[in-house]
């Protein structure tokens, strides 16, 4: 069970780490800012191989790190007007479920799915915002 977290958290955050790299690499070519203070877009390995306080303040921290990622690239993308063009209305934040225990269960699981869906769809919305900035 615990390789099998290891890996849907790293599986997860990678991929959302790569569409984020892609999301600030837009930034950086249309609007040239002097340099983006972009938090650390890596996933740290398990420092575990068994489900214990290491394990668990591993899953804690890589949502934190990871709301930490995604308000920044929220707050930089309202900071550069890269919102709704519909509404005009900024991009809200969204708030991260945190593991509170490693009591692995189907309501942990659902929650992790439902912080990495919450995220996507976030992504699938800044990309749309940032694609008229994109050379096709």
């Amino acid at each position: 069970m615990q390789v099998n977290l290891a890996n849907y958290y790293y599986d997860n955050l990678t991929s959302i780490y790569q569409r984020i790299k892609k999301l600030e690499g837009i930034i950086n070519t249309v609007f040239m800012p002097d340099g983006l203070d972009t938090p650390s877009l890596e996933v740290n390995p398990m420092p575990t191989q068994i489900l214990n306080r290491s394990a668990y303040l591993w899953t804690l921290g890589c949502m934190r790190q990871l709301q930490d990622v995604i308000d920044w690239l929220v707050g930089t993308f309202n900071g550069y007007n890269l919102v709704d063009f519909t509404t005009g209305e900024s991009t809200a934040k969204v708030n991260l479920w945190k593991p509170n225990s490693l009591m692995i269960n189907d309501n942990y699981w659902q929650q992790l799915q439902n912080n990495f869906d919450r995220v996507n769809k976030l992504l699938d919305q800044l990309e749309k915002y940032a694609e008229p900035y994109v050379k096709g």
